[in-house]
């Protein structure tokens, strides 16, 4: 939440020449533009603080527009069914990937990480992050292919363990130039692994680290201040003057 600052005596004029049914329509339409503006230069900032955002990240902003009997305009993170400002984990509720980014700390798990835990591959104080053989895309991040490809081994590895005997030692053979998880001297997961030979050295696809910890690198709520506090005066005045154009009173 934010305080944006008005020439009191201005709007007041405005107000006082306007008809008192056309107030809440004026009100709604100056919010709402100045909402969809301040989307525009949120998602300018999200291009120039992170390097090559992704097509989801730059669609990952909503705006819930004002209306003549709710005078509130919301610019914010959007999940299903739902569009969110809040801090992280507000309200037992599942936080959008950004906010971290926003209030600084953890950040949730990833789909991947989820599915990982669920088969007890993953540690529960663990997180999975690219090892030094993934292979990422044009945006730095871990390729859909791979993580396909890992996701598929993960229940394949699932599998195995509802064999025995030769059915299981054959299986295990098989997976022998494959992906399998990797683990220390004291057989706790440490990534997941693939070995293309018997003779070269694994590559590390994922790695298994401790919880990462963000800083506030996105100033979501001082740019909204300060877009908001210079746009609105401007699109209240043409509000204004649109809805007096309109009954002919200019």
């Amino acid at each position: 939440m934010f305080t944006i600052r008005l020439d009191k005596k201005r709007v007041e004029t405005m107000l006082n020449t306007l008809p008192r049914e056309e107030i809440p329509f004026t009100t709604a339409l100056a919010l709402t533009r100045t909402a969809q503006s301040s989307k525009l230069t949120q998602l300018d900032s999200i291009s120039r603080i992170f390097d090559r955002p992704t097509r989801f990240t730059l669609n990952s902003l909503g705006i819930k527009t004002a209306t003549k009997t709710d005078l509130t305009a919301v610019v914010g993170f959007k999940e299903p069914g739902a569009l969110i400002s809040l801090p992280f984990g507000a309200e037992g509720r599942k936080p959008h990937y950004l906010i971290p980014q926003v209030e600084g700390g953890g950040r949730p798990l990833k789909g991947m990480e989820i599915l990982l835990r669920s088969k007890g591959i993953l540690p529960p104080d663990k997180y999975a992050v690219p090892g030094r053989n993934a292979r990422l895309d044009s945006y730095g991040n871990m390729s859909r292919g791979q993580i396909v490809q890992i996701l598929s081994a993960v229940k394949a590895l699932r599998d195995t363990l509802q064999h025995s005997g030769k059915s299981q030692r054959s299986l295990r053979t098989k997976r022998r130039n494959a992906i399998f998880v990797a683990r220390d001297s004291e057989g706790r997961p440490i990534g997941i692994w693939s070995r293309t030979s018997r003779r070269g050295p694994p590559k590390v696809l994922l790695a298994f680290v401790r919880a990462p910890s963000y800083a506030k690198r996105y100033d979501f709520y001082g740019i909204g201040e300060r877009h908001a506090d210079a746009t609105l005066p401007v699109e209240f005045g043409k509000a204004w003057e649109h809805v007096m154009r309109q009954r002919g009173l200019i």
